[in-house]
């Protein structure tokens, strides 16, 4: 079926170029010759305005909007890790991890507990958005941030009017790999 719609937009994109280069001879035909110098650069300035908007509705958009995720996660993207702290081994569960709770279901006695952030950078008319997602693990008793991960994350961009799931990207590429729980809480070795 999408397949079927991307031959669709391949033909009218086909159909639009030649009936605009129909245009451009049948008009150079009928006019002379100062009309002409006035014509072409009008028809060439056409021409490339539908290139560009080809190119740019095409693909080019996602290739731009992926450059821009990557540079962010370039400057601040990944796992930051501040402070580490040493837990008793009966504070980690079989898969050596720490459960913790968020800061709206942290209670009282929580010594430590995660923050998520969510915010999104760029909305176009174009249907795209860039976001940026991070989440932290705080410690009550001080405030302080132990450590952050943080992603940068694409939606959308892709050619119009096809009724598919837009694409996305992400950086780092599987943040959930990065374990902020196990780089931040290290195990304590009894003697």
């Amino acid at each position: 079926m999408i397949a079927l719609i991307f031959l669709i937009i391949i033909a009218v994109w086909v159909a639009l170029a030649r009936l605009l280069w129909k245009l451009w001879r049948s008009t150079c035909e009928k006019t002379e010759g100062r009309w002409n110098l006035i014509i072409t650069p009008v028809f060439a300035l056409v021409a490339l305005a539908w290139l560009a908007a080809s190119f740019w509705y095409g693909g080019g958009q996602i290739f731009y909007y992926n450059a821009k995720v990557k540079r962010m996660c370039a400057i601040d993207g990944g796992i930051n890790v501040y402070e580490t702290v040493k837990l008793p081994p009966e504070r980690f569960d079989q898969w050596d991890n720490v459960k913790l709770p968020s800061q709206e279901k942290a209670k009282p006695s929580d010594d430590y507990f995660y923050v998520s952030d969510d915010v999104y950078i760029e909305t176009s008319s174009d249907s795209v958005t860039l976001r940026r997602s991070g989440l932290a693990i705080v410690r009550r008793s001080d405030g302080k941030t132990l450590g952050e991960v943080i992603s940068y994350h694409r939606r959308g961009g892709d050619i119009p009017f096809v009724p598919a799931h837009p694409s996305s990207f992400r950086c780092p590429t599987n943040p959930f790999k990065l374990n902020l729980g196990k780089a931040v809480f290290l195990k304590e070795t009894v003697k």
